[in-house]
């Protein structure tokens, strides 16, 4: 008897239709075990060196130490470190209603030559295993490290608790990295353990790291050793008792905050990079120094600090800036600035940004916390009622409110510094929550979802959008119970959205808008939407760096929209009478470069196809302005992951996959003229009696057409009876 199982199918998602064998004779494979399962290894975090020349990239099984591996393509030798074991991720909050963290990865970043390569590692299983049995302290607990490799000879150096590493985007020979604090001494409980809200991998961000902003109930924190390193000499400067601290692009200085328990030598200090120099004191003084923020050239930079009211049961914050010509910085704002609105003041929670020019100035504000109850006049635990009160007209159900009670309580609003006029002005409050502001600084895109809370729980989420202006806070109502996010044009002049199933468009000066897709004969909206609720949109690229043009998808092609209407179809139709589904790829390897977001329209477009009856998949070339068909690179029966390409050099990575086929490393160049395959990630699966997988046809009970697939052991026999796991979903 022959059986089949067939359930929906989308895109090139697997679902599981699986049939075991039992008692299978003559086998040449062993079945599967769950040791097997634990030993299966995934590839992590792979990076290029910006010539192309180097490889690294985490390697770590399902249970158990891993290991980084940095290999020379242009050789062929490799390099391994021991990478420890991936910890289980830290819920803060296990009520909160996002999905679980992710579990941690190494951190791995190349030097801007290409000489050095610096990775986060973790702690070995079997120490931290023993430190649980032992029943260690946090503190005490063995801590991640860092490894640094010379590419010149292979040469590896391992650093112990280690927190974090910043390396210079455009910097060659240093690094700074931030060590864990030193456990404290048995009885000591001065607080001296890693400060709370850190992340438990190494970041190689050049923004600045920071441990969480204090509120109520939050112990203070204090730094710890900061270090400074020659990578060519060795050399090595250590700073103590930094909390926050941010290496400029260009490796010239280092910027830290202290935190000390001697609070009187707290301060935000920077180091001249190449000099033996002692750091300068930019400020200082008792309390905290906070949000270290960099403009985009790197010239000024922001930070709050509580410094003059630190001796405070509840400190109030300022702003200040410093510019890198200058001698000290200068007080921005306080609580005693205009433009607040009724009783906001400054709040270390929220984040902060320059606008691209660096002349206006983005963080948050607040309402203060209660004051602090004296304890002589507290209630007794005993006295204390606990009640939860919920009333009908409440934005959102009483089990909502619970998991959203911390986020609630640390939220901030924006509000934006305009430097040259020496002008605050607070953009967002209760009433207006969220605030997205142009690159350019001077409009504001608010988002108001009050109305709607009460039914997000059954329909989906709804906001009024206004347009903010920047320079005196006045809002203007665009949009009403919209469910798309609009997105902004890099010139702040146009509004992208999607409503009433066609992409719109808003121009910022005048209100005016454009159905940029309501004339056109194909359909922009999710024709197979099976869930309750409008449809929506296939999707968008989002904007050319000159703002002249965004990118939206029908179901197959892409198409090229300016703000006025003009459209043009940049796959030419390909899409739609191959069945080929096309989407724009982001090849782009540095996530610091603030220009990544863009579409840069002077470079070619790779798209990756996926054909949506075989899920077969591959890459075209297409060019912004061009009507010509794509050009085909690649294209076969397995699964390419979207590419990874070197800064400076003509190198890409990528995976492609099938059942059968694990997505290791491949190599190749912007032609995709030649897959080189260089890793082996599991090479015991050839041991094992994998199996197949079968596409399958077929019709529901209402005739429409429907797939799915159909997974079998290895050593099928088609005489036999099989039992079977059936897994259906919705699309």
């Amino acid at each position: 008897m022959k059986t089949y199982f067939v359930v929906s199918f989308r895109k090139a998602i697997p679902v599981f239709i699986l049939l075991f064998a039992i008692g299978a004779s003559a086998q040449t494979k062993r079945p599967l075990t769950p040791r097997d399962f634990d030993g299966w290894h995934n590839i992590q975090n792979q990076s290029l060196s910006n010539d192309g020349k180097f490889l690294a990239y985490g390697i770590f099984p399902q249970d158990g130490d891993g290991e980084v591996v940095v290999r020379n393509l242009q050789t062929g030798a490799e390099w391994k470190q021991p990478a420890g074991a991936r910890p289980l991720p830290t819920n803060a909050n296990p009520d909160a209603e996002d999905a679980p963290p992710p579990i941690p990865n190494v951190t791995i970043s190349f030097t801007a030559d290409s000489h050095f390569v610096i990775f986060s590692v973790f702690p070995a299983k079997a120490d931290t295993d023993k430190a649980k049995r032992d029943k260690k302290r946090p503190d005490e607990m063995p801590k991640n490290g860092m490894v640094i490799v010379d590419l010149t000879s292979g040469t590896p150096t391992r650093i112990d608790r280690v927190k974090n590493f910043q390396v210079p985007e455009k910097a060659n020979g240093v690094i700074a990295y931030l060590r864990e604090p030193e456990p404290a001494r048995s009885g000591a409980g001065r607080g001296a353990a890693a400060a709370e809200g850190a992340n438990p991998s190494a970041s190689g961000a050049s923004g600045g790291a920071t441990g969480s902003a204090a509120g109520r109930g939050t112990r203070k924190e204090y730094g710890s050793d900061l270090v400074l390193r020659n990578l060519t000499t060795q050399a090595e400067r250590t700073f103590p008792d930094a909390l926050a601290y941010t290496l400029t692009k260009d490796g010239t200085a280092l910027a830290y905050a202290v935190a000390s328990h001697k609070e009187d030598t707290n301060g935000l200090f920077l180091v001249t990079v190449g000099t033996d120099a002692a750091p300068r004191g930019l400020l200082s003084g008792p309390g905290k120094y906070t949000r270290l923020t960099w403009d985009t050239d790197q010239t000024k930079l922001a930070f709050l600090s509580d410094r003059d009211d630190a001796k405070s049961k509840q400190p109030k914050t300022k702003l200040y800036l410093w510019d890198r010509h200058t001698d000290a910085p200068v007080e921005l704002a306080s609580s005693a600035s205009h433009g607040y609105h009724d009783n906001f003041i400054i709040s270390d929670k929220g984040a902060m940004t320059f606008s691209h020019d660096g002349k206006h100035i983005f963080f948050g504000v607040a309402l203060p916390d209660p004051p602090e109850v004296d304890p002589a006049n507290e209630l007794l635990a005993d006295d204390k009622v606990n009640a939860d009160l919920w009333h009908y007209k409440d934005e959102h159900i009483q089990p909502m409110q619970k998991v959203r009670a911390t986020q609630d309580r640390n939220r901030t609003y924006r509000a934006v510094y305009h430097i040259s006029e020496k002008q605050l002005v607070q953009l967002g409050d209760v009433t207006m929550p969220e605030v997205t502001p142009t690159e350019d600084g001077m409009w504001a895109l608010g988002a108001d979802g009050r109305e709607y809370g009460p039914i997000e729980e059954y329909d989906t989420a709804y906001n009024d959008y206004f347009l903010v202006n920047t320079n005196n806070g006045e809002r203007r109502k665009l949009l009403t119970k919209q469910p798309q996010n609009p997105q902004w044009s890099p010139d702040g002049k146009h509004l992208l959205y999607f409503a009433d199933k066609n992409w719109m468009c808003i121009s910022a000066s005048d209100g005016k808008t454009t159905n940029l897709t309501g004339k056109l004969n194909v359909k922009f909206w999710r024709e197979d939407n099976d869930v309750p609720g409008a449809a929506g949109p296939y999707g968008s690229a989002g904007w050319t760096r000159d703002g002249k043009y965004a990118l939206v998808y029908d179901k197959y092609d892409v198409w090229q929209m300016s703000p006025d209407g003009e459209a043009t179809n940049l796959t030419a139709g390909a899409g739609r009478s191959a069945h080929l589904e096309f989407r724009y790829v982001r090849i782009g390897s540095d996530v610091r470069d603030p220009e990544a977001r863009w579409i840069d329209p002077s470079q070619p477009l790779l798209l990756r196809a996926t054909d949506d009856e075989t899920f077969d998949t591959g890459f075209y070339r297409a060019r912004i302005g061009s009507s010509a068909a794509p050009q085909k690179l690649l294209f076969g029966a397995k699964s390419y992951s979207a590419p990874l390409k070197a800064k400076d050099a003509d190198v890409l990575v990528l995976t492609a996959s099938t059942f059968e086929e694990f997505p290791d490393l491949l190599i190749t160049n912007s032609n995709f003229s030649k897959l080189q395959k260089v890793t082996n990630a599991n090479p015991q699966q050839a041991q094992v009696n994998w199996g197949t997988a079968e596409l399958i046809h077929y019709r529901n009970d209402d005739g429409v057409p429907l797939k799915g697939t159909l997974y079998k052991p290895e050593n099928f026999d088609p005489k036999k009876k099989y039992p079977m796991i059936v897994y259906i979903y919705e699309k």
